[in-house]
């Protein structure tokens, strides 16, 4: 089932010169991830990363999601290229969605 935020989102102008409101519904969400590439003659490397993301629920059709990713990929156990390194990174993502 979908989300219905008990007040849509909205912003309007009432009739006596002041703002009408509505919030939607807002979520937010963690999560930690951990992946090993390394198996016999594969040299993936290990990687983890922890994404927190934001949700937000204009209507039960539409929403906004946020997403920011912060990772490091670690050389693999063998040391055997030079060319295998360690980095990090980080991603910022975002959609809207509608939802029919």
């Amino acid at each position: 089932s979908r989300v219905e935020p008990l007040e849509d989102f909205f912003l309007v102008k009432t009739c006596d010169g002041g703002l009408g409101s509505g919030y939607g519904a807002w979520q937010i969400a963690a999560r930690y991830s951990y992946a090993d590439f390394n198996d016999d003659d594969i040299l993936g490397g290990r990687g983890e990363n922890f994404t927190l993301g934001l949700n937000w629920y204009w209507t039960a059709y539409a929403r906004l999601q946020l997403n920011w990713i912060h990772g490091r990929v670690e050389d693999n156990g063998f040391n055997a290229s030079p060319s295998v390194v360690s980095s990090k990174y980080d991603i910022l993502g975002t959609q809207f969605m509608l939802n029919f």
